[in-house]
């Protein structure tokens, strides 16, 4: 996963934002540098953040959001490079079990599973007609009972097999840890460097404008992001609008 601090990440915004406290370059200095960065206090004069409309908060949501869009991008693309660096195993699931909404605690990202795998043996089932499987399971001793069948079907909302029971590898992120993380400044972005530290092209975060500004709607509107999923990267393009 990745090496980059989030406080790496959370000074560069804040620095393209003009939201650093700057009375002069030493000061700049000073402000980059804090870690963790702070909303400007003027009774005391301690704090870095210093514009009216962009505090903490709103910056912090804005890079769990685009770091967001990356992982769903990801993990929406079958057979995608980095989708094993979010890919856990789910509880064992019986015949006609309900697909999980989360595993762990963790919610399920993107809508694609990956392999179903027997939960005792770990040998991955392939997938068959519905009617297939329920004609093997409603006869467990017919002509194929000699015959050991690894064999699924989702369909619906639910899992169908033809074994004892089954593992779905599934794509999870929490992202209420990287709040904090985020708030506090402290952790590494849940990307992979390559993802955040190239500044345009086919993978990372692009930025339009050298002058960003507080969208209408509030932070969620900040960000105008474009996410396109290829075979082996992702890449957001976020532009702005002037002041």
């Amino acid at each position: 996963m990745g090496q980059i601090l989030y406080n790496t990440i959370m000074r560069q915004v804040a620095h393209r934002l003009d939201a650093l406290k700057s009375d002069n370059p030493q000061d700049m200095e000073s402000s980059y540098a804090a870690n963790p960065l702070t909303t400007y206090n003027p009774f005391t004069d301690g704090g870095q953040l210093n514009d009216p409309l962009w505090g903490l908060l709103p910056i912090a949501d804005a890079i769990l959001m685009v770091q967001l869009q990356v992982i769903q991008a990801i993990c929406e693309t079958a057979n995608h490079a980095f989708r094993c660096d979010y890919v856990i195993s789910t509880a064992a699931l019986a015949h006609g079990d309900v697909l999980p909404i989360a595993v762990m605690g963790k919610p399920i990202v993107g809508g694609i599973w990956g392999a179903v795998r027997d939960a005792t043996n770990n040998r991955v089932c392939t997938p068959r007609n519905i009617s297939v499987i329920q004609r093997r399971v409603d006869n467990p001793n017919g002509i194929h009972a000699s015959f050991s069948d690894y064999h699924y079907c989702m369909e619906g909302a639910r899992i169908y097999h033809t074994r004892p029971s089954v593992k779905i590898d599934a794509s999870v992120f929490d992202e209420i840890p990287e709040q904090s993380a985020v708030l506090t400044n402290t952790g590494t972005i849940k990307i992979r460097d390559i993802l955040a530290a190239r500044p345009s092209g086919a993978t990372g975060f692009s930025c339009s404008s050298p002058r960003w500004a507080w969208g209408e709607r509030g932070p969620s509107s900040v960000w105008n992001c474009r996410v396109w999923p290829a075979p082996v990267a992702t890449g957001i393009g976020c532009s702005k609008s002037a002041r």
